[in-house]
């Protein structure tokens, strides 16, 4: 059959930046349905076909079009390149090239989106039938889809999808969904956008809502935003999910509806390994339009891309002996350059005195565990050495600026009190690091029972747990238990526990409580394992067991905390205000339960000494 050459190309003026523009661009999945493409499926064409290739059809009877892809291929936030081979269908292959290029005039600053199509068309009719698609009614359509996302960066709102007539009417059901939801957050302008989100968002925002872009989107605290969507969840307005992460590629693996059905390990086909996850990074909380409040499609418009992996901000895929050349664009951050095959990472991170060109050959051999600087916009040649293809890429090493992790969410005291049935699987043990556990106790609290009598001395002390409670809960930490008149607490960060137990002092030490209730503390951040026990989630570890030996050192108004944890980047700044008084001393000390081993400990006084007068 004879084959066709064909190429499109169109230059399109948008407003927005190429770093605002590129979110919506990048994610294939999006445009794709934008552009009027049928949903898509997995297809089995050949088991031979190499690693990382996709091998897709239309979910659509009446289009018989099969065709592999190779690994899309991007540099953010200006280049898109996808690649695919048709076994079946009007093409024969077909490449897809995005290019963003900065429009800087005396008119202000955009950006000159060029969209180009080359391919063969497999004989006349595919010909024929390509000529009618990519004609200038498509062009009209790009710029339409350019000037709606113009228009979402602008006014800071996600792009609307199709508004059917159903959607104009029953306006009444989300006036009555807004006003639930601010009477049970006490939050009316956000709940107002989360609602008219779900009555006019695109339906492939809706499949999965994390709560940090919306955050990010809508310029509003994280916290705010899940205290919310929790109320949302109790009022059917929300779905509540649980996304657990690939921990070396960081695609999507298993998605569960509640707590006690994630899993400790899953096979990931991307890598060809069994992944392990934990509660910090890998297994993450996101949200989805509840079916009673919007019916979704599941429709799929694309299964690779850019958008599956944000914290990619480069990929190429590079053949045998080839080479590329790169414009490597670092944001501010710490990045690896990585191969799916070679057990070579290279740690990188931005500076504008490292270097700006740069040749990477890639090969067999040792990891390089230094930091190489980078010039934030580098030229780069990656060569490949070996005698297959390899996929590199660049990656942010951090995870927080994308999902909010499972041990974030259970160490709320609102999440607790919202889902007190959200917990782990019998006999399930998950890591969960870089945890923040404080402990506080009463200070002879035998003479305030021997001095007042069971009653009141009981009364006291559950009022000093009540408080406790509030004061955690409002530093978006939680009590885990209570341990005679100790409470356990965990936060993910030092800095929050430290404001915690400063308020609570503060309340104790005024002048209405004054000589009633005092308290001392012990704060130790560390990894340990998250397990469910008496119907709660209890943590277990070292990191546990130090901070408990650490509130017995510990006098009258004194929070003792190991030396590793004071050196905390937060939590320096937190006691470096000048509002903060802290008065901190060391001291070498052994441990109870951890050998003869001097460990050095600092303590903290947070209220300035009360004045005496002398006369």
């Amino acid at each position: 059959m004879k084959s066709y050459p064909f190429s499109y190309s169109w230059r399109i003026q948008a407003a927005g930046t190429p770093g605002k523009l590129w979110p919506y661009l990048s994610d294939t999945n999006r445009l794709f349905k934008d552009m009027g493409q049928l949903p898509v499926q997995e297809a089995v064409i050949s088991h031979n076909l190499p690693r990382h290739y996709a091998q897709l059809e239309y979910n659509h009877l009446r289009r018989a079009d099969l065709w592999s892809e190779e690994p899309y291929q991007w540099e953010a936030p200006h280049y898109l390149h996808i690649e695919r081979e048709y076994q079946r269908g009007p093409y024969e292959d077909l490449s897809i090239k995005i290019k963003l290029q900065p429009l800087r005039s005396s008119k202000g600053t955009g950006t000159t989106v060029i969209i180009q199509f080359d391919g063969h068309a497999r004989g006349l009719m595919g010909s024929l039938r390509t000529k009618r698609h990519f004609s200038a009614h498509f062009k009209r359509r790009l710029k339409k889809i350019l000037q709606k996302y113009d228009e979402s960066i602008t006014s800071r709102r996600f792009p609307e999808g199709n508004r059917p007539f159903w959607k104009s009417r029953s306006s009444g059901k989300w006036k009555a969904l807004i006003s639930e939801l601010s009477s049970a957050s006490n939050e009316p302008d956000l709940s107002r956008q989360i609602v008219d989100h779900l009555r006019y968002g695109d339906e492939q925002d809706l499949q999965v809502i994390n709560p940090i872009e919306l955050a990010n989107m809508w310029s509003i605290p994280l916290h705010r935003v899940l205290e919310t969507c929790y109320q949302a969840v109790l009022l059917n307005i929300l779905n509540m999910e649980w996304r657990q992460i690939c921990p070396s590629c960081r695609r999507t693996l298993k998605v569960s509806r509640k707590l006690v059905e994630i899993s400790s390990s899953h096979y990931c086909k991307h890598c060809g390994d069994t992944q392990n996850f934990d509660l910090n990074n890998t297994t993450q909380v996101i949200f989805k339009c509840h079916p009673l409040v919007r019916k979704l499609s599941e429709d799929t418009y694309c299964v690779s891309g850019p958008q599956r992996r944000q914290h990619v901000i480069m990929q190429q895929y590079i053949q045998p002996g080839a080479k590329h050349f790169v414009n490597l664009m670092l944001p501010d951050g710490d990045f690896k350059i990585r191969t799916d095959t070679l057990d070579r990472d290279l740690n990188v991170k931005p500076d504008v005195d490292g270097l700006d060109n740069v040749t990477m050959t890639l090969e067999r051999g040792e990891d390089n565990k230094e930091c190489t600087p980078l010039h934030p916009h580098s030229d780069m040649i990656i060569k490949n050495r070996t005698e297959s293809p390899l996929l590199i890429s660049v990656e942010d090493v951090r995870w927080p600026d994308y999902g909010v992790s499972a041990a974030e969410i259970t160490s709320q005291q609102l999440f607790r009190d919202c889902f007190p049935k959200e917990l782990l699987r019998p006999g399930q043990k998950m890591a969960c690091n870089d945890l923040s556990v404080l402990f506080t106790d009463l200070i002879d609290s035998a003479a305030m029972y021997t001095k007042g009598g069971d009653e009141e001395a009981i009364s006291r002390v559950m009022n000093h747990f009540e408080v406790l409670r509030k004061i955690i809960r409002e530093e978006r930490g939680a009590v885990v238990k209570t341990i005679g008149d100790a409470i356990m607490a965990v936060f993910r960060q030092p800095d929050s526990a430290v404001r915690a137990y400063r308020k609570a002092q503060e309340y104790f030490s005024s002048a209405e409580k004054a000589n009633e209730i005092k308290i001392k503390g012990g704060l130790h951040c560390g990894n340990c394992y998250a397990v469910t026990l008496n119907n709660r989630i209890d943590y277990f570890g070292n990191t546990v067991n130090f901070a408990a030996r650490l509130v017995e050192k510990a006098n009258s108004d004194e929070l003792v905390i190991s030396d590793e944890t004071l050196e905390h980047k937060d939590l320096k700044k937190f006691l470096e205000q000048d509002e903060v008084y802290c008065e901190i001393s060391g001291s070498d000390s052994k441990i109870k339960g951890f050998g003869d081993k001097l460990h050095p400990i600092k303590r903290l006084s947070l209220q300035k000494p009360k004045l005496k007068l002398v006369i």
